[in-house]
C-alpha cells in the first residue's frame, strides 16, 4: 500500500509476533518517504531491539499495553 500513496509524516507500526521486526522495518523504510517517522510497538522490553530500531533510524519503540500520554 505504502509503495501506492504518498508516505504519511509519522507511521505507528505493530510488529508484536513479527518473526523478524528488523527485517520488516528495512522493508517499510524501502517504501516510505524521506522524513516519515517510524514509532515501532511491541510488547517486548529488549533494550538491544530498542537500539537497534533507533540506529535504523526509528523515532522510537514503545513497549504495550501504551498509556495514552506516553503516545503524545
Amino acid at each position: 500500500y505504502l509503495e501506492q500513496v504518498r508516505s504519511p509524516r509519522l507511521l505507528i507500526v505493530d510488529i508484536d509476533g513479527v518473526g523478524d521486526p528488523l527485517e520488516e522495518v528495512i522493508r517499510l523504510a524501502d517504501v516510505c518517504e524521506l522524513g516519515t517517522r517510524l514509532i515501532a510497538l511491541g510488547s517486548d522490553n529488549d533494550v538491544t531491539l530498542f537500539r537497534d530500531l533507533l540506529s535504523m533510524g526509528a523515532a522510537d519503540y514503545l513497549v504495550k499495553p501504551i498509556e495514552r500520554d506516553a503516545l503524545l
